[in-house]
């Protein structure tokens, strides 16, 4: 209280006749803030952009840090964490010399302007963006703001940051009679500038500067800076985008699959250009073949080499309109590269061996190519299978992410069997006994395959003749 007590007193002091305005947030009762929050009865997620209002003061929550802003019912009831912002600013124009919180908890919190020391800032001016260096749990907050002497600078409808949609973007200043001159091509505003005379319509990346002006007195300038996604024709043009650029489609995309959990979402999609992983949450379900419309937002990542569509905006996610359904691209593992990453493949009659609960080896003679477990679909024991899924990439070594395995059969008609050589199939593959490594498998044209020796072979789909010493001994139909 004595802090409190000496600030007030230096902005007395400070300001001359100029009266003090006190704005006090009280964060246990949100509804006293004009927010539409419903007083929490544990915790309430606080969404980026939500403005609380007390007196001539606001509080922004400006942007999400790995957690979302939250309030909470018991013991301090705002939390904002690491890489959290707040901008804390005035209504009218007023100049803010104090911010003093009340925290259960050291305050660990870095300001963009004036002087933080213990819990209370002070400086001088209509705006201060707070960034959380770690979790802060806040009780209470008191603005103090002055009116500044001379021509009040221009006030903004909405602050700076990320938007999806164009909006309208209204300037006001609190000194009567005051003129708006604003720029938005990042040159200083003057009374030779554009004149406001009517809200600014902002669809695009946009730097909107601002000053007012009356009797010839300037106010201080102010700059807010309106980014928005960056428009990529289709997936080709997505995955040539850098790294951490958000990107709204301008078509729409086609689904192959999606694998929902409690903590992630995983969704194939693709277009005639290519094919993309979408990875979080959507807010929707969708089948294979469904389309989902054009303006779906989304960030550009990398994670272990894989190309993903990350952090989804799922507001701009519709509902998946019936389409044709997506059937999985035939190919052979030595054909499988980096080209076709997120591609959905099967490869047929391969050979498919567990190495543990989740990665197995999927073989075609001497080619193979790692499978993993990622969508509940266990790695089933060695046998030969059609491998179904998505071409990925963990670090820069190719696998594919299995979503089915079906078994094949192998049929055998015994032609001339004796007690010197036996073939027999088991677990999809063929077996030879007792041919001493003579047997030779040939095609239906008469071309020698392979020769075998005792044991197991693994053969693609076909038909085959097994000869021993000159003389047929079965007809193979794999």
């Amino acid at each position: 209280m004595k802090k409190i007590l000496l600030s007030l007193l230096a902005l007395v002091a400070s300001v001359g006749i100029a009266s003090a305005t006190s704005s006090f947030f009280d964060f246990g009762d949100p509804h006293s803030l004009n927010s539409t929050i419903t007083n929490p009865t544990s915790s309430v997620t606080i969404p980026v952009g939500t403005v609380l209002t007390s007196g001539i003061a606001t509080v922004t929550n400006t942007k999400a840090g790995s957690n979302p802003a939250v309030f909470y019912a018991n013991g301090a009831n705002f939390r904002f964490y690491t890489g959290g912002k707040i901008t804390v600013a005035t209504t009218n124009g007023e100049k803010i010399k104090t911010i003093t919180f009340a925290s259960n908890a050291t305050l660990a919190i870095t300001a963009d302007s004036g002087t933080l020391t213990d819990s209370i800032w002070t400086g001088d001016a209509t705006s201060v963006v707070f960034t959380a260096t770690k979790t802060n749990k806040i009780a209470h907050m008191t603005v103090v703001s002055y009116a500044a002497a001379g021509t009040q600078p221009p006030v903004f409808s909405a602050v700076g940051g990320n938007y999806i949609n164009p909006f309208k973007l209204a300037i006001s200043s609190a000194t009567t009679g005051a003129s708006i001159y604003y720029t938005t091509d990042g040159t200083a505003p003057s009374a030779t500038s554009t004149l406001y005379a009517d809200s600014i319509t902002i669809s695009k990346n946009t730097t909107v500067k601002a000053v007012a002006i009356l009797n010839s007195v300037a106010s201080d300038v102010v700059t807010e800076v309106y980014t928005f996604p960056t428009e990529v024709a289709n997936i080709a043009a997505f995955l040539a985008t850098d790294d951490n650029t958000q990107c709204k489609f301008a078509n729409p995309v086609t689904v192959a699959f999606q694998y929902p959990n409690t903590t992630k979402s995983q969704l194939y999609v693709q277009d005639n250009t290519g094919a993309a992983l979408i990875y979080g949450e959507t807010g929707q379900t969708y089948k294979n073949g469904d389309e989902i419309p054009a303006g779906i937002v989304g960030t550009k990542t990398t994670y272990n080499k894989l190309p993903e569509f990350g952090s989804p905006v799922a507001s701009t996610f519709k509902a998946g309109v019936a389409g044709t359904t997506v059937a999985p691209k035939a190919v052979a593992i030595s054909a499988i590269d980096s080209t076709m990453l997120n591609q959905y493949v099967i490869i047929k009659s391969a050979k498919v061996d567990s190495v543990d609960a989740k990665n197995a080896k999927i073989s075609i003679g001497t080619d193979s190519v790692a499978a993993y477990a990622a969508y509940g679909v266990a790695i089933p024991k060695s046998g030969n299978y059609d491998v179904t899924g998505f071409v990925s990439t963990y670090k820069g070594t190719l696998q594919i992410q299995a979503t089915d395995y079906t078994a094949i059969s192998t049929g055998i008609c015994r032609v001339n069997d004796n007690a010197d050589v036996k073939v027999f199939a088991a677990n999809g593959n063929i077996y030879i006994a007792g041919a001493a490594g003579k047997a030779q498998i040939f095609d239906v044209a008469g071309r020698l395959v392979t020769t075998v020796a005792n044991g197991e072979v693994s053969m693609p789909a076909g038909y085959y003749i097994v000869r021993v010493a000159n003389s047929a001994k079965a007809v193979i139909v794999r």
